[in-house]
């Protein structure tokens, strides 16, 4: 788990950077944990999915927004 620490940590203060961006990450996030306390296993997949998605998306966003801002536009 050690190994995960520092690109989550960075993805989330990244992230947290945009407006919505947590709103959005947080109701994947209880989508996920609904679908692992139904033990539906398709459902968590779908979800963890989404929220891996999202979560590149917005990191992309983010630096782009960083980018554009660190050019004076």
């Amino acid at each position: 788990m050690a190994t995960l620490e520092t690109p989550l940590r960075a993805s989330r203060v990244i992230t947290s950077q945009l407006p919505e961006a947590n709103q959005n990450a947080m109701l994947l996030h209880w989508a996920i944990a609904r679908a692992i306390r139904n033990r539906d296993e398709q459902a968590a997949e779908v979800a963890m999915r989404k929220l891996i998605i999202l979560t590149a998306e917005d990191i992309q966003r983010a630096l782009a927004a960083d980018n554009v801002r660190k050019e004076g536009g």
